[in-house]
This record gives structure tokens, sequence and C-alpha cells, in this order.
């Protein structure tokens, strides 16, 4: 149990993230069953037995034979001995599992626990990282928008707070943000706001 300084410090963290995701759902416009039920689901892990199915599927693909599969019991053991989090990174968002060597099969012992975006980065390495994009760039919004609530941030400053070249996969999280913004009363700072970015 925190004590001291650490409490303080786990409180001020809970409460930045409590005050980012009320932020959000502003933005959003959801209401709290709708947002309790997308964390439940972002954070629920894959279901043994469809997943199970959809490995079989791979695996008859693959010309190999659905019986190295593991059961839906050693799928479950797969994801509790990894305490249900991404090997690579400790995320308990998106789990699922991957094989460790793309070469063989999916047989338990070839097998392990990663996020989406620790699949994504594994399989395509020049992608860009999925959800912390998103983070990054809903963040660098926020802070814009702390400094300025009056008008929507542009592109180019998004970028340039979030630390990115580009906004990839996040170019469509800005259009929805921008368009769900509350102060539609002025434009926002791009020249163009729907140019790409």
């Amino acid at each position: 149990m925190a004590t001291g300084k650490g409490r303080k410090e786990l409180i001020e963290m809970v409460s930045d993230c409590f005050a980012e995701l009320r932020d959000f759902l502003r933005f959003a416009g959801e209401n709290s069953d709708d947002a309790l039920r997308a964390v439940i689901s972002a954070i629920a892990p894959y279901q043994p037995g469809s997943l199970r199915q959809k490995l079989e599927g791979r695996q008859r693909a693959m010309g190999r034979s659905v019986c190295e599969v593991p059961t839906t019991h050693e799928l479950w053991a797969i994801f509790r001995a990894a305490d249900f989090r991404c090997s690579e990174c400790g995320s308990q968002l998106r789990i699922t599992l991957d094989r460790i060597d793309p070469k063989l099969g999916y047989e338990r012992t070839n097998l392990r626990v990663l996020c989406a975006d620790c699949n994504r980065q594994r399989s395509r390495p020049n992608s860009a990282p999925g959800s912390r994009l998103n983070l990054r760039v809903f963040r660098a919004v926020r802070e814009l928008l702390a400094g300025d609530p009056e008008t929507f941030p542009s592109d180019l400053e998004i970028k340039q707070v979030a630390g990115v070249s580009d906004l990839s996969g996040s170019y469509y999280l800005v259009r929805f943000l921008r368009h769900r913004w509350p102060s539609r009363v002025s434009t926002p700072r791009d020249a163009n706001p729907e140019a790409t970015g």
C-alpha cells in the first residue's frame, strides 16, 4: 500500500486520469454507461472459445493440424500466466495471442500475449503506434485547448505538441474531436480544417 508521498502522487495521477477521461467524454458526448462498456470491452480478454476457432482456421490455412491448437483451458492459462498483460509493454488493453515465431504454427509453446498495438508493430514495424498515438494526440489537443479554449487547434499545432510528424491513424480522431468541440462559434486555426495530416 502506498504511504506518504507515494499515496499523494497516486491520488494526483488518478485525478489527472479522471480529468482526461471526463474531458474526452465531453468531446465524445458519451454517457457513463457507454464509457464503462468501452473500458470493459477494451480490457476484457479475448474469449478463448472464439479465439480457438480463429486459430484453428489459421492453422488449417497453413496446412497444419488443428490438434496442435491449444484447448480453451490452455488458451485461458496462457492469458492468466501473463496476468492478462502484453508481454512486450505490459498493457491490458485489447490483448490477444501472437505467435512467437511466425514461421511456426499456433502451438501452445509458440504463443504469447500481446496487445493490439505491439502485435501491429511486430507484424508491420513501420506502422503508426495505434492507440498510443491517439492518446498523445488527444493529450496535445487537450493541452492546446487549455491555453486557448475558444479555438480548436490546427493539425500543425497538434502535431508539434504531440511530437509527431503526421497524424496517421489519428487523423479521424482529430476530425471527430473538432466536430464535437463544444465551442463551435470559432473556426479551427487550420486554414483548411479538412486537409490531410
